[in-house]
C-alpha cells in the first residue's frame, strides 16, 4: 500500500490553455467541483475515523477500517475483513506493515481505492455535459479526459450543491466501475461524504459507511513499529513500479478453458523480482506457469524522487483456449 491519502475522488481539475471554447464551461463546473476533505493532507488537527464497509465475495463480507491521524506522515490504520488483518505505521518516509496473511487480497486494496487512499490529485480537460436525474438529486455530469493518457471520466456533480455524486470510468475492456458518494457533511468547514459505494457493471461490489470522524488525541505509542514489520520507504510523490520486459508466457500444453491468475509481486530497488505471491489463480496448471512467469519480469524500480526502492505491484495475466 502506498503512502495513505485521503480524499473522496480524484477532483483537482486546473483549466488548460488550450481548452476549447466550446467546452469552457464545462471545464468551468468541473473546477467548481467542491473538492471533498483530504484528510491526511489539509487536515490540521489529530483525527479518529471509524469506517464500516461490506465486500461481496462468494457472498456479503463486512469488514471495518481504524484510522489514527496526527499529520500527513505519522499515521496508524487497522482494516479487517473475512479473516484478513493489517495494520500500517507512517513514521516520516518509513512505512511499516504487519499483516496475518503473505499477501494484501484484492478487494483490501479495493476498499483502500474506494475511499481513496493512495491516490494523488489528476488534471482533466472537460469534453461535454449531460444533465440527468441520480437517486432524486438532479446532476451534472462532466465526461473529462486524463491529461497526459488516454483514460477519461464521468465525473457527476450535484447540480445545486457542486459536491461530487459519483465518477464512473471504463476499467476494462469489458468492465466499467463506477464509484458513488453520499450523504455530505462539513468536517472543519470541507465537505465529507458519508457514504461511500464501488459498482462493477451494474453490481454492486463494495460499501463502506463512515461511523466516527471526530478530533481526538494521539497516542504516539501506535508509531512503534512492530516486530516483524514489513517496512518500505513511502515518501510524498512517490512513482510506483512498471514493467519494462514482460517474457511471453509458457502456455500449459492441455488448454481447455480460459483462465486467468493474478499475483503481489515485490520489485526490488534493482528493478528485479523479489518475493511473488499468487493471490488467486483459475486452476493448478496456470498457478505454476504464471508464477515461473511473474519471476522472470523485469521492472522499472518504484522511485522517491531519484532513489530506487523497494515496493509491491499487483498484476494479473489471463490466457485464452485455443
Amino acid at each position: 500500500m502506498k503512502r495513505l491519502v485521503f480524499t473522496a475522488a480524484i477532483l483537482v481539475a486546473a483549466a488548460c490553455p488550450l481548452l476549447a471554447a466550446d467546452h469552457l464551461a464545462e471545464q468551468q463546473l468541473l473546477d467548481s467541483a467542491r473538492n471533498p476533505l483530504d484528510l491526511f493532507q489539509s487536515a490540521t488537527n489529530p483525527l479518529h475515523i471509524e469506517i464500516d464497509f461490506t465486500v461481496e465475495s462468494s457472498g456479503p463480507m463486512p469488514g471495518h477500517l481504524s484510522v489514527k491521524f496526527q499529520s500527513s506522515d505519522h499515521w496508524w490504520s487497522k482494516i479487517e475483513v473475512g479473516g484478513f488483518e493489517q495494520t500500517t505505521i507512517q513514521v516520516g518516509e518509513e512505512q511499516y506493515t504487519v499483516r496475518n496473511f503473505p499477501f494484501t487480497p484484492t478487494m483490501v486494496r479495493e476498499v483502500f481505492r474506494l475511499l481513496q487512499f493512495n491516490v494523488d490529485a489528476d488534471l482533466y480537460n472537460a469534453t461535454r455535459l449531460k444533465n440527468r436525474i441520480e437517486d432524486g438529486v438532479s446532476v451534472s455530469c462532466i465526461g473529462a479526459e486524463i491529461v497526459g493518457s488516454k483514460g477519461n471520466r464521468e465525473i457527476c456533480l450535484d447540480t445545486a450543491s457542486h459536491e461530487v455524486q459519483s465518477v464512473g470510468w471504463q476499467a476494462g475492456p469489458d468492465e466499467q466501475d463506477i464509484e458513488t458518494f453520499r450523504g455530505y457533511s462539513d468536517t472543519a468547514g470541507t465537505p465529507y461524504p458519508k457514504k461511500f459505494e464501488l459498482q462493477k457493471n451494474g453490481k454492486q461490489t463494495i460499501s463502506a459507511s463512515v461511523a466516527t470522524l471526530e478530533t481526538a488525541s494521539f497516542d504516539p505509542a501506535l508509531l512503534i513499529p512492530p516486530k516483524g514489520a514489513i517496512e518500505r520507504r513511502k515518501c510524498a510523490g512517490i512513482t510506483p513500479p512498471h514493467w519494462v520486459k514482460r517474457p511471453e508466457p509458457v502456455f500449459y500444453q492441455q488448454r481447455e478453458e480460459d483462465g486467468s491468475a493474478s499475483a503481489e509481486i515485490t520489485v526490488l530497488a534493482d528493478g528485479s523480482v523479489g518475493d511473488v505471491q499468487i493471490m488467486s489463480a483459475s486452476n493448478p496448471a496456470i498457478r505454476q506457469v504464471v508464477l515461473g512467469m511473474f519471476r522472470k519480469l523485469k521492472y522499472a524500480p518504484a522511485m522517491c524522487g531519484s532513489d530506487p526502492v523497494v515496493a509491491e505491484v499487483e498484476e494479473t495475466v489471463t490466457f485464452h483456449k485455443n
